[in-house]
């Protein structure tokens, strides 16, 4: 994986939302996961509808567009029906220590 955490430009926030079967297969975790891999700030968290799965993530453009590619797949079992991404402002970093991606219950 390129490594997408050191950019001139400034950052990218998107808050995504993900439809189909992403709740119950691990989805939360395994999204977090490849979120840290890639350097990125932001959240997931499950919507109470039970069919969607609703995250912001921010950091270099390339790896916040890169992040919202791979949620178009998912972990094994998830069955990805579509995924929206709407640019937002971009917020000051949540600690001093660098990026922190955290899932909300």
């Amino acid at each position: 994986m390129p490594n997408h955490r050191a950019s001139r430009q400034p950052p990218l926030r998107l808050h995504l939302v993900v439809r189909g079967r992403v709740q119950g297969v691990g989805f939360r975790a395994w999204a977090a996961h490849a979120a840290a891999d890639l350097g990125l700030s932001g959240y997931i968290r499950n919507h109470p509808d039970g069919d969607r799965i609703e995250a912001e993530a921010q950091g270099a453009p390339e790896a916040v567009r890169h992040f919202a590619q791979l949620l178009q797949h998912g972990p094994p079992l998830a069955h990805v029906l579509s995924v929206e991404a709407k640019p937002v402002p971009a917020r000051p970093s949540p600690t001093a220590m660098g990026p922190s991606f955290v899932i909300r219950h």
